[in-house]
């Protein structure tokens, strides 16, 4: 890819860790799990983790060759 291709051939799409893939720019409420709490009253850690997986395809478009670098940025709120 360079600088004059904003498009070049493949998607990247990021599937959560129950396989549906993850909607960017888009807000979801918090599942109805919790993960463990460690810690005493009044004060703690709490750990969750999940897995995720990214998938590169193809657009059906031709694919460019290149040096090509991608970023994705997570947002992660605390309710």
């Amino acid at each position: 890819k360079d600088d004059r291709h904003l498009k070049n051939g493949q998607q990247l799409k990021i599937n959560a860790p129950d396989g549906e893939p993850v909607i960017f720019n888009e807000a979801s409420l918090p599942v109805n799990k919790f993960g463990d709490f460690q810690g005493s009253e009044g004060g703690g850690t709490w750990r969750v983790s999940n897995t995720y997986n990214a998938v590169l395809s193809s657009t059906g478009d031709p694919v460019i060759t290149g040096k090509y670098s991608a970023q994705v940025t997570v947002k992660v709120d605390y309710y």
